[in-house]
C-alpha cells in the first residue's frame, strides 16, 4: 500500500482547509513512510515549516522531565518514594504526604491552574505555596496536573544543581542526536522556533515558563530519535525503561483509546500485544502528538504552529491508513470560520453568513464546538473587542442551551462591558443549570449587592 500518498493527501487536504501548518512523521514497522513539512513557520518571513523546523511542543515535555527523574533516580539522588516536601520544606504542611511518584503519575491532589502569557515558574509556585489542603489523597486517583511536572522540573534543577534545559541537553538531547531540541527558558527565549497562530490566521505566540510542565522545543526528526532510543535505551537501564512505562492503578477515560493509565509523562493503553503509548500537547499557537504502537513499531508524530482541534482526527486517519482501512477528512470548524470573516465584516454579518451558510448542502463540511466557540470569544474579550466577544459568547448559549459555562462567560463579559442586569441575567442561567456551583451563587450575590466584579 502506498501510506505516503495516502497520508499525504489527508494532510494536503487538512492544510488546504487552513486547519494545519506544521511537520508530520509516521513509522510503520520501524521505518519511516512519511516526513513532510506543510504552510509557514513564520508568516511574516513565509519561511516554509519543515521536519527540521523548531516548535513548542506543549505536555510532550513531560516525558523529557520524567526521564530527568529517572536519570536521578539511578544515580541515587532520589528515590520515587520520597515526598515533595522533603526536597521543598518551605511547601505547605499538606505536601508532607505527596511523593515524586505521585507527582508524575498525576495522583498527587496539587492545585489545577490555567497558563497566562508572561506565566513564571514561580508563579505556579506561588500557586502551589498556596494550596491549605490537597484536592484528593494522594495515589487515590488520576487527575492530570500542570503543577506535577512544574514541581518536578524544579526539583531536577535543585538536585543536580543546573537548569532543566542544561540538564537534559547534556544527558538526553545530545546523547539522543537531538540536535533542535532545548527546553525554551527565559534565558533561550530568543533561540529561533516557529510562531504560533490561532486557527483563523492572528498570531498566538505568548511567551510563558512553566518549567517541566511544557516548556521543551523540539521538531518531528527530533522526536523521531527520541523514540527509536526508547525501543533501544542506551542513556538508562532497561529496568528504568519499564519503571517508565509501567502504568498505575488509577485509570481514565478517552474516547479514542478507551481505558487508559498514565505512566511517567506518558498515557499507556491497549493490551499486552497492542498496547498504544502516547501523549498530546497544547500551548499557546501549538499543537504536538506522538503516538508509539510499540508492538508494531508503528509511530505517529506531528507538530503544529496552529492551535486547532484536530489531533484526534489528524492520529486516527493516519492510524486508518496505516491498517488499510478509509479514512474520513476533518471537517472545518464553524468558529474559526466565523473568525476569518470578523476580520472582513465585522462580527454581526460573520455570524449571520454562517447561520446561512448551514442551510446550504456545504453545511456537511463544518461543524460547531462549544469549547471553541468559548476560547475564541475570550481571545476577543481578552483583546477589549468586548461587544464583538458578546456577540460570539451569545451565538454560543443559543446552540448549547444546556451549558452552565457557556451562559456563565456571557454574564462575564456582559460584566466586563458594565451591564450588571444581562450579566445577574445570565449569572442566574448559568446557576440553575449548575445548581451546586458556590463560585456562581457568590457572583450572584456580589451583583445583587451592588458590587463591581471587575
Amino acid at each position: 500500500m502506498e501510506y505516503s500518498k495516502e497520508i499525504d493527501t489527508l494532510m494536503s487536504v487538512i492544510t488546504k482547509n487552513e486547519q494545519f501548518m506544521g511537520a508530520v512523521l509516521v513509522v510503520k514497522n520501524g521505518e519511516i513512510v512519511y516526513k513532510n513539512g506543510f504552510g509557514v513557520a513564520d508568516k511574516k518571513t513565509n519561511e516554509k515549516f519543515t521536519p527540521v523546523t523548531p516548535c513548542n511542543i506543549g505536555s510532550l515535555s513531560k516525558q523529557f522531565t520524567a526521564m530527568g527523574l529517572v536519570l536521578l533516580k539511578e544515580n541515587g539522588l532520589i528515590n520515587y518514594n520520597q515526598t515533595i516536601y522533603q526536597h521543598f520544606p518551605e511547601l505547605p504542611e499538606c505536601y508532607k504526604t505527596v511523593s515524586i511518584i505521585n507527582l508524575l503519575h498525576h495522583s498527587s491532589g496539587l492545585p489545577l491552574f490555567d497558563d497566562f502569557p508572561n506565566m513564571t515558574e514561580n508563579d505556579v509556585f506561588n500557586i502551589i505555596k498556596q494550596q491549605t489542603s490537597l484536592r484528593f489523597a494522594p495515589g487515590s486517583k488520576f487527575e492530570y496536573c500542570n503543577a506535577n511536572y512544574t514541581l518536578l522540573g524544579m526539583l531536577v534543577e535543585k538536585i543536580s544543581g543546573i537548569s532543566l534545559n542544561k540538564f537534559l541537553t547534556t544527558n538526553v538531547f545530545i546523547p539522543c542526536g537531538m540536535k533542535n531540541t532545548y527546553v525554551d527558558e527565559p534565558s533561550t527565549n530568543k533561540t529561533k522556533r516557529a510562531v504560533g497562530y490561532y486557527l483563523f490566521g492572528d498570531e498566538c505566540n505568548y511567551y510563558t515558563y512553566i518549567g517541566g510542565a511544557a516548556s521543551v522545543i523540539s521538531t518531528v526528526e527530533d522526536l523521531y530519535k527520541w523514540d527509536k532510543m526508547l525501543y533501544d535505551p542506551f542513556i538508562i537501564s532497561k529496568q528504568s525503561l519499564d519503571d517508565i512505562f509501567t502504568p498505575d492503578k488509577n485509570k481514565s477515560y478517552n474516547e479514542m483509546y478507551g481505558k487508559q493509565h498514565y505512566g511517567f509523562g506518558w498515557f499507556i493503553s491497549g493490551e499486552d500485544d497492542n498496547k498504544i503509548i502516547q501523549h498530546d500537547g497544547g500551548f499557546a499557537g501549538f499543537r504536538a502528538y506522538i503516538e508509539r504502537q510499540v508492538d508494531k513499531k508503528n509511530s505517529i508524530i506531528f507538530i503544529s504552529n496552529v492551535r486547532h482541534e484536530l489531533t484526534g482526527s489528524i492520529r486516527e486517519g493516519i492510524d486508518n491508513i496505516l491498517n488499510g482501512k478509509p479514512y474520513t477528512i476533518p471537517k472545518i470548524s464553524g468558529a474559526n470560520w466565523i473568525m476569518s470573516k470578523y476580520k472582513e465584516m465585522g462580527m454581526k454579518k460573520a455570524i449571520f453568513q454562517y447561520t446561512s451558510l448551514e442551510k446550504t448542502k456545504e453545511s456537511s463540511r463544518y461543524y460547531f464546538n462549544e469549547f471553541e466557540c468559548n476560547s475564541l470569544a475570550y481571545y476577543l474579550l481578552r483583546a477589549n473587542r468586548t461587544e464583538d466577544a458578546i456577540q460570539l459568547f451569545k451565538l454560543n448559549t443559543e446552540r448549547f442551551p444546556n451549558s452552565s459555562n457557556v451562559f456563565d462567560s456571557l454574564g462575564e463579559a456582559y460584566s466586563k462591558a458594565g451591564d450588571k442586569t444581562n450579566a445577574l441575567i445570565n449569572y442566574k442561567k448559568a446557576l440553575k443549570i449548575d445548581k451546586n456551583n458556590n463560585n456562581l451563587a457568590d457572583i450572584i450575590k456580589r451583583l445583587e449587592n451592588g458590587c463591581n466584579l471587575n
